[in-house]
């Protein structure tokens, strides 16, 4: 019992270390796919958003790859977005607690022709304020909140997340989203479970965690030539919601350099308690 005791330890590190591996492939080909797709030069037509493919078990197949980029122009229905969250946005040390909006607009105003918008990032304050405006409406004291004027988007479409174990289920009953579930959020919205969703993104390269313009780093802060109350200035003129940029569509929380580190660290541990274990063994075994 002892013996195996022993071995345990060095067989669970070399296990996280050969999942690490794994995981930084993973992230590697996910990496290569968006590369592959956003490098397009032109943006696709809306049209292929509503282009349809049959799988091949009869039933409607994905008709583009995700993170293609697309250019649509129509109105949106304020009053259907949705909140998914909570996302927190932090920037020099500072956080913010917020939602991601994602909100429905028809393609050149035809109702018919919907597609769901996700905008970016808001403050937490913007949810509050749509469930107040929620109750609002069902007393009869909001008749619409369909935006007439017409706006053109750029972006990418996006398919639905794939939660951790510890992410809770959403409750679209309740109005909570905790992930991106694409087919529920449209059916929550009134639209098909079909319709597409494409996610605004700002052609700027440069890594910016939802499109935060405090770019100041700890260096100019401890030298004095920016305080903490200017960038909380710029934050309250920023304009919402900020969406993410191209480079934010590059960048993991983990990336695969991340994941090398740790697979080398568990293979050490593992080796350094194998070695530990062999000792102890021997020397039970002399």
């Amino acid at each position: 019992m002892k013996s195996a005791m022993l071995v345990l330890p060095p067989m669970v590190a070399a296990y996280l270390g050969v999942w690490q591996v794994g995981r930084r492939e993973e992230k590697m080909q996910m990496l290569e796919e968006r590369e592959r797709v956003m490098m397009a030069e032109d943006d696709a037509p809306s049209d292929v958003l509503f282009a349809a493919r049959a799988g091949s078990d009869g039933s409607d197949g994905e008709s583009v790859r995700e993170y293609t980029k697309v250019r649509v122009s129509g109105t949106y229905d304020e009053a259907k977005s949705l909140f998914v969250g909570p996302r927190p946005r932090s920037s020099m040390g500072i956080t913010e607690a917020g939602h991601f909006m994602v909100t429905p607009m028809y393609v050149g105003g035809d109702v018919d022709r919907a597609v769901m918008v996700l905008r970016g990032w808001v403050p937490d304050s913007w949810k509050r304020s749509s469930d107040r405006a929620g109750e609002r409406e069902g007393d009869g004291e909001r008749t619409t909140a369909t935006t007439t004027a017409t706006t053109t988007i750029r972006g990418v479409v996006r398919f639905s997340e794939k939660p951790s174990r510890f992410v809770p289920e959403n409750c679209p009953r309740q109005g909570d989203w905790y992930y991106i579930d694409v087919p529920a959020m449209a059916r929550a919205m009134g639209l098909p479970a079909s319709t597409k969703l494409v996610e605004i993104v700002d052609t700027g390269d440069e890594l910016m965690q939802y499109g935060g313009k405090a770019k100041a780093s700890a260096m100019d802060i401890l030298a004095g030539k920016t305080t903490v109350r200017q960038i909380n200035r710029e934050r309250d003129e920023e304009q919402y919601p900020i969406s993410k940029s191209i480079g934010d569509m590059r960048h993991f929380s983990v990336m695969p350099r991340d994941h090398l580190n740790y697979a080398l660290t568990w293979f050490s541990l593992s080796g350094a308690t194998s070695l530990l274990a062999w000792r102890v063994l021997f020397s039970r075994g002399r």
